[in-house]
């Protein structure tokens, strides 16, 4: 007997078998001794088992078989076979780890984006004194909205920062965002990107490079020929320890300073009590700065005009309190006091509350209900 079978497509075999044939022997015959073992052969919708013959199926003379592939990664019943494994429930609910950073790609950022915005940097530039560089757009930006992360909490004003010069790289797309080599030393032409060692010098802003100092020994500004001292230098993103001592610095630098207003607002205290011709004591002296250390704020000018005891307007002036003196004679004039239409016009016996509501067109005591929430309050 001669059968025929079909497989993908228009693909039909035509073999030459006896009834007492295999399953298989037809498979390997049409399909090859390579042939997997989940392909079937099939008559009418009906899976023929290998091992069986030909006459333990109703196949005729001339009939058709049907070869069928089995779909791949399911059981043909709609579940998933991989649920039999416990190895997809711990990969969902196990923790997924934070992506690691390409150190690479995080040394590129700090030396040519905004520690604050993330942006390019662009002119204008800016650098506080722990060496992290800003654009000066976003510096204002996040002080006026007063957005400072927490962080970068010693910008507290723009005298925190100090605007620095870059030089680019004429070889550099300025342009682009992948770019590593958009600046360089103008010296030494060493890239700007974290591979070399840069300074910034605090006198005139410029951007050296650690070998532009070393091989040009100057106290001036190479750029500029501004001069500046050892303590104007400024490392750009060091190290750790670097940082450490830039902010140990900056520290000392501040108590200085408010210092040195203390002592100014001190001196100009006791000069004006010497020309007052008193003697004014240490604790006298100190108290505003020490107050203004401590964060009080000193209120506006008295209303009554009065100085504080013991103290001449000069005095007052020199130590920072404003005075507003009465006009000469003041003290004469007689306060006259304010009209009331509802003391000066109310009948004898007549309820004050009452009388008031004339010349007023809401009253501040009436509760609201539910049902009148739409009238207005003092006419329901």
């Amino acid at each position: 007997m001669q059968l025929f079978v079909q497989g993908g497509g228009a693909h039909v075999v035509a073999l030459t078998c006896t009834p007492s044939d295999l399953i298989g022997s037809l498979k390997v015959a049409a399909l090859g001794p390579d042939a997997s073992a989940g392909i079937r052969l099939a008559h009418g919708g009906v899976h023929l088992r290998e091992e069986n013959r030909v006459e333990d199926y109703p196949i005729r003379n001339y009939a058709t078989l049907q070869v069928q592939v089995p779909f791949r990664g399911g059981g043909g019943d709609g579940g998933a076979t991989g649920a039999e494994s416990r190895s997809c429930y711990l990969e969902m609910y196990m923790d997924k780890k934070p992506d690691k950073v390409d150190p690479n790609e995080a040394r590129v950022a700090k030396w040519t984006r905004c520690r604050l915005s993330g942006e390019l940097l662009n002119a204008p530039c800016a650098m506080d004194m722990l060496g992290n560089l800003y654009n000066k757009e976003a510096v204002v930006h996040h002080l006026v909205l007063k957005k400072i992360p927490a962080s970068l909490s010693h910008i507290k004003s723009l005298k925190d920062i100090f605007e620095i010069h870059l030089t680019e790289n004429p070889a550099a797309d300025q342009k682009s965002e992948s770019a590593t080599n958009r600046f360089q030393c103008p010296i030494t032409g060493q890239e700007f990107n974290g591979l070399n060692r840069f300074y910034a010098l605090k006198s005139c802003g410029h951007v050296l490079s650690a070998r532009a100092f070393k091989e040009v020994k100057s106290t001036t500004c190479l750029v500029c020929h501004k001069g500046f001292v050892e303590e104007d230098k400024v490392v750009i993103n060091g190290t750790e320890e670097e940082v450490a001592d830039l902010k140990k610095k900056m520290e000392q630098a501040r108590a200085l300073s408010k210092q040195a207003k203390k002592d100014k607002r001190s001196s100009k205290v006791a000069s004006a009590a010497h020309e007052d011709g008193r003697s004014i004591s240490p604790e006298e002296s100190s108290a505003p700065s020490e107050a203004a250390a401590n964060g009080v704020k000193r209120k506006g000018p008295p209303t009554n005009g009065s100085l504080p005891a013991g103290m001449s307007a000069p005095a007052a002036a020199a130590a920072g309190l404003a005075v507003n003196p009465r006009p000469k004679g003041s003290d004469l004039v007689s306060q006259r006091k304010r009209f009331k239409a509802v003391e000066e016009l109310k009948p004898k016996h007549a309820d004050r509350s009452v009388y008031a509501s004339i010349f007023t067109s809401s009253s501040r005591d009436a509760k609201e209900t539910y049902m009148c929430r739409s009238l207005p309050l003092g006419r329901n």
